[in-house]
C-alpha cells in the first residue's frame, strides 16, 4: 500500500524526556498528535511556539490555517525542528508557500521524541489574526477514502491538504471540481506527490 499526499490551493476567489521539559520555552503549548489548536497572532513579528511528541518512523505533518477576517492578505510562516526550538534561520523544515497565510511543514521518518513548532506572523493586514494549527501523522491526516469528497476554499490563498492510499501498479487520477457560485471566475490549483507534501 502506497501513500500519496496532495493539496489544492485557491489563487483567486470571487467569494467570499525531563530534560526537554526543563529546556522548553515556558510559553510553548503542547500540540497533541491528531489534534488542532485555535490561537491568535497579535501583529507583525509575533511568534507562537508549540511542541508535539511522536514515536519513531512516522510521517509528521503540521498545518497552519489562517482563519482571520483578513487572511487573504496575511503572510505567515511555519517552522519545525527536532529537539530544539526553531527560528527563522534554524529549522528542520519550513513553510513552502511564500507570501501565503496558510502553511504546512512535514518530517518524513520522525525520530522518537519532541518536535518544536514556530508560527510567525510575517505581515498581517490588520492588527491580529486567528488561526488553527494541527498535527497529523499518516494514521490521522485527512484522507480521501471514497470516490469523492467535498471541501471548501474560502478565500484567496487558502490551501487544504489530503492523502489517498493506493495499491502499487494502479493508475491514480485526482480531479478538482469547483462547485461554488463563482466557479467560472475562480482560479484553483491542484498538486500531488508521493510520500510527501507537494509544493507549488
Amino acid at each position: 500500500m502506497k501513500k500519496i499526499l496532495f493539496f489544492l490551493s485557491s489563487i483567486t476567489l470571487i467569494l467570499l524526556s525531563s530534560f526537554f521539559l526543563t529546556a522548553m520555552s515556558a510559553s510553548a503549548t503542547e500540540l497533541t498528535l491528531c489534534s488542532c489548536i485555535q490561537d491568535e497572532l497579535k501583529g507583525d513579528g509575533d511568534t507562537v511556539n508549540y511542541y508535539v511528541n511522536v514515536v519513531a518512523g512516522k510521517n509528521l505533518i503540521v498545518t497552519l490555517d489562517d482563519t482571520g477576517t483578513s487572511s487573504a492578505s496575511n503572510k505567515n510562516e511555519l517552522y519545525i525542528k527536532y529537539n530544539g526550538i526553531p527560528t527563522r534561520t534554524d529549522y528542520d523544515d519550513k513553510f513552502d508557500l511564500t507570501g501565503n497565510a496558510d502553511q504546512a511543514v512535514e518530517i518524513i521518518g520522525t525520530q522518537a521524541g519532541t518536535y518544536h513548532i514556530l508560527v510567525y506572523a510575517d505581515d498581517l493586514y490588520s492588527s491580529s489574526t486567528s488561526y488553527t494549527v494541527c498535527a497529523y501523522d499518516e494514521n490521522c491526516a485527512p484522507t480521501i477514502t471514497s470516490d469523492c469528497m467535498s471541501g471548501e476554499l474560502d478565500r484567496d490563498g487558502a490551501a487544504d491538504y489530503y492523502q489517498v492510499h493506493v495499491d502499487a501498479g494502479k493508475n491514480l487520477i485526482v480531479t478538482l471540481d469547483d462547485t461554488g457560485t463563482s466557479a467560472a471566475s475562480n482560479k484553483n490549483e491542484l498538486y500531488i506527490k508521493y510520500n510527501g507534501l507537494p509544493t507549488r
